[in-house]
């Protein structure tokens, strides 16, 4: 399993690699917001592990078996 440090790096690597970096950088910091607010709104603690698989659904990707930059 990657670290989430990896992963994080990753993503973000792919955003700029796509032209969005620095909007997926401030996606990031309202995702973190929202998350939380979620979770307190469920009566839930935030998590770190929660927090990377919320980012995961809301990151844009080509659907499945679709590459993003075909060369």
């Amino acid at each position: 399993m990657k670290r989430y440090s990896e992963v994080l790096e990753q993503w973000e690597q792919e955003a700029y690699y796509d032209c969005y970096g620095e909007d997926w950088l401030v996606e990031i910091g309202e995702g973190i917001k929202f998350y939380a607010l979620g979770c307190e709104a469920r009566g839930k603690r935030p998590t770190f592990a929660g927090l990377i698989r919320y980012i995961d659904k809301m990151r844009c990707r080509p659907p499945e078996g679709e590459d993003a930059h075909p060369d």
